[in-house]
């Protein structure tokens, strides 16, 4: 490569840093190998994001390049590896021994031994070369050390390392970029000055390959569902019980520009449940006994559950509204609510048992099957705003409150054993992690804190960052991904991934200003998607990888049965096994939607 060629690929590097298309930027480096960001390498390295890791050096180095390289990828992975071992992941260990360390055997017998030993140790710390191990964040960062080094020694890395000083001229940028632009764009580069407005071409011609990089594998295929006016047809996946996952996949890799709207009842699947009782608007909602059931919180402290008896839970067979023998209902106690602004809540049992439920007034513990209250506790002030039960143990309930305390209260005791004070405002979400038992709660105020279970000590505390002129807005929930290491962050105005160790915002997306501010959101059962709805009543589906939506729903594919005007979702949840979602709507009544399929 010429120095002038050289040059030419350092101005759009540096063009792509201003305009922040730094997703780009980190790609354009790795495709074209002129830059090795240390920076960006170091900060997916200690949030443990090691396929990027491997991905970006793959950029620079194959694995067997030189010593340099075998050593600094062994030293990767040996990292993930430690990893898994730590969270008592042992599947995963051993998918990783046989796939990601059985190559180095070639270079060293007895370290892929003694990497294979570990399995069998309670705790790899009785290792005599591991006992000095603390945990992962500092052991991330001795990894970045030793790997930062390797970098420095290693010859493929000569002269990457530093970014050069670029004089601007735009006549000097238009006559280097000229050298590399397919002769077709020089027109547009004559009425297109470069840096601001150029930006955007030079992304398009990433994808398109210009300058012999490898192109995005999922451009083609998404380019190929979409119909001539550039919207996806989502009838063109009715043979797909996926179809939403398809193109929730694609948008992870290719940056999508125009969402694909689903706006007639014939583009996907919804039923709207049938509901005798007429309550008031659905405060909560929520998928039970594996999707066969939905159970739903009105606002007039009344509870209603539907069952499935004889099929899967299904937008094309209507399911029962079901009530036990007695006749009776599930009401929440109102006459002890001292505020009637507070919002509804409640929780299912691990084992679906009991339902533990609250609209303001005392906590209700309920039979599921007799829908029988079997006790009442902790009346207001201050009033419950959210609780889970604690998953290692029934007995326990974690409540927060409008005060902003947390309180961990023993049914067996009938008495509160622990209080966690830490936030300012009424807590709005509660969420627990099996794999690194912590627990995270989330305030109005936007704060988010960790706690240890095991001492119900804070671990870890931040704040939310909300988009300047929107602090009115409140924080709605937390929830968990699969991974139970990573967690999603509802708000009014934005949807948020966070890494829990290190409480790091990972991804966020922003309700773009003068739209309709989210209602509710939840994770799909793979935690790969995430479905939203606003206050316009449309649904926005999200790729999880991104946090870029794909799919909008809008309310004419789904209230067609619903009369009432300015009606709108506010509450979500979604099937915990198909990619199904119910819906509360504001009048009352629940929705479930689903993708077309055969």
């Amino acid at each position: 490569m010429s120095n002038s060629e050289k040059e030419a690929l350092f101005m759009i590097l540096q063009a792509l840093y201003e305009v922040h298309y730094e997703k780009t930027a980190h790609k354009f480096e790795q495709e074209s190998g002129i830059f090795f960001n240390i920076k960006y390498f170091e900060n997916e390295l200690r949030n443990g994001n090691w396929d990027e890791v491997e991905n970006y050096l793959l950029g620079f180095t194959e694995l067997t390049s030189n010593q340099h390289s075998v050593k600094l990828f062994f030293e990767i992975r040996k990292q993930r590896y430690l990893e898994a071992l730590d969270r008592k992941q042992t599947e995963k260990a051993m998918d990783m021994l046989v796939k990601d360390l059985k190559v180095f055997k070639t270079f060293d017998e007895k370290v892929y031994s003694d990497m294979t030993g570990l399995l069998g140790l309670e705790n790899f710390r009785e290792n005599e070369h591991l006992k000095m191990y603390v945990d992962e964040n500092s052991a991330r960062a001795i990894l970045f050390d030793a790997a930062k080094d390797l970098i420095q020694a290693n010859p493929l890395f000569k002269d990457k390392l530093e970014f050069p000083i670029l004089v601007k001229s735009e006549a000097r940028i238009s006559l280097l970029i000229r050298q590399i632009l397919p002769p077709q764009q020089e027109e547009n580069l004559m009425s297109n000055p470069f840096p601001l407005r150029l930006v955007p071409q030079l992304e398009e011609n990433l994808k398109s390959n210009p300058f012999g990089l490898r192109p995005v594998p999922a451009g083609y295929a998404y380019r190929n569902v979409q119909n001539n006016e550039g919207v996806a047809s989502f009838a063109k996946y009715q043979n797909s019980e996926n179809a939403w996952l398809t193109l929730a996949k694609a948008a992870d890799e290719v940056t999508i520009t125009c969402i694909n709207e689903i706006k007639e009842q014939d583009q996907c699947r919804s039923l709207c449940l049938p509901d005798k009782l007429k309550c008031n608007k659905i405060s909560r909602l929520m998928c039970a006994n594996s999707g066969r059931s939905i159970l739903a919180l009105a606002s007039n402290a009344m509870h209603l559950l539907w069952k499935w008896e004889k099929t899967e839970a299904s937008a094309s067979v209507f399911p029962e509204i079901w009530e036990p023998r007695s006749g009776k209902l599930m009401v929440n106690d109102l006459e002890d609510v001292t505020n009637k602004e507070t919002e509804p809540c409640f929780s299912m049992s691990n084992n679906e048992v009991h339902l533990i439920s609250t609209s303001g007034g005392n906590i209700s513990v309920f039979s599921t099957a007799t829908f029988e209250r079997l006790s009442a506790f902790m009346p207001p002030p201050p009033a419950c705003t959210c609780l889970i039960f604690y998953p290692e143990d029934n007995n326990i309930l974690i409540i927060g409150a409008e005060d902003s305390n947390i309180m961990i209260y023993d049914l067996r005791k009938n008495a509160i054993i622990e209080t966690l004070k830490g936030h300012l405002k009424k807590i709005t979400g509660l969420a627990y992690s099996k794999e690194l038992k912590v627990l995270v709660s989330l305030d109005a105020e936007t704060q988010i804190c960790v706690w240890k279970c095991d001492t119900w000590d804070k671990q870890n505390t931040a704040a939310l960052q909300i988009p300047a002129g929107r602090n009115s807005a409140s924080a709605i929930g937390v929830q968990y991904q699969n991974d139970q290491i990573h967690f999603l962050v509802v708000h009014q105005m934005h949807l948020a991934i966070y890494e829990t160790v290190i409480l790091k915002r990972l991804k966020q997306w922003v309700v773009p200003k003068s739209s309709a501010h989210i209602t509710d959101a939840t994770l799909s059962s793979k935690s790969e998607m995430i479905f939203a709805s606003f206050l316009d009543a449309t649904i926005l589906i999200f790729g999880v990888a991104n946090l870029q939506p794909v799919w909008r729903i809008q309310p004419s594919a789904y209230l067609h049965a619903i009369s009432s005007p300015n009606v709108y979702p506010t509450a979500i949840d979604a099937h915990p096994t198909k990619n199904q979602f119910a819906l509360g709507p504001s009048d009352g009544g629940v929705c479930v939607i689903e993708p077309l399929h055969s």
